[in-house]
């Protein structure tokens, strides 16, 4: 994390790419004397199973999102035309916002 601290205490928190990216911005917070969720809050995306359990994340429905995948290329094989998709997500509160 390349922001000084004038910077960094700009913000009020961060919303991560997905679950690892969130976890080493944790880790660098930490690194600098800083305390979750009391200074930061930090979201992660994906909710992979595994990861850091006080992670708050947002967790795919990735047995949806197959599915729809799947419909999607069998549409396609049929020269149908591509029908856009929206999977719901849902937000898995833990320790770090």
């Amino acid at each position: 994390m390349n922001m000084d601290k004038k910077q960094l205490e700009s913000y009020q928190g961060f919303v991560c790419e997905c679950d690892e990216t969130a976890l080493g911005v944790i880790a660098a917070l930490k690194d600098r004397g800083y305390k979750l969720p009391q200074d930061f809050s930090v979201v992660g995306y994906d909710g992979l199973p595994g990861i850091a359990a006080g992670l708050t994340t947002i967790v795919q429905d990735t047995d949806a999102i197959s599915d729809k995948v799947a419909q999607m290329l069998e549409s396609a094989m049929l020269g149908e035309e591509p029908v856009g998709s929206v999977v719901s997500v849902t937000l898995r509160k833990g320790e770090s916002s």
